[in-house]
């Protein structure tokens, strides 16, 4: 039997030449993208518990400070994000 395989490796694995920045960069990304998505299923949540709290102050409240987490969450990873990107562009 013949084998002619030849591996390859899969593209998104780190290889040993690619440099530091695209690392950090990849990092910052995938943060990004895991801290917008939490930042946007809090958002949805609490719009469910105000729908839901059929004028209960308590969960309104409730739902109120998940829209603040939220919002607040994702200006904090959008912050970092350009932050990453800034010390990058002037360091690397």
């Amino acid at each position: 039997m013949d084998n002619d395989f030849e591996y390859t490796p899969p593209s998104n694995i780190v290889s040993p030449d690619e440099p530091v920045s695209n690392i950090l960069i990849n990092i910052a990304d995938y943060l990004l993208l895991t801290i917008g998505s939490v930042a946007v299923v809090l958002f949805v949540f609490g719009a469910f518990v105000w729908i839901f709290a059929k004028g209960d102050e308590e969960q309104i409240n409730k739902a109120k400070k998940l829209f603040f987490y939220a919002i607040f969450g994702a200006l904090f990873a959008l912050l970092s994000y350009v932050i990453v990107e800034y010390v990058i562009d002037i360091f690397i």
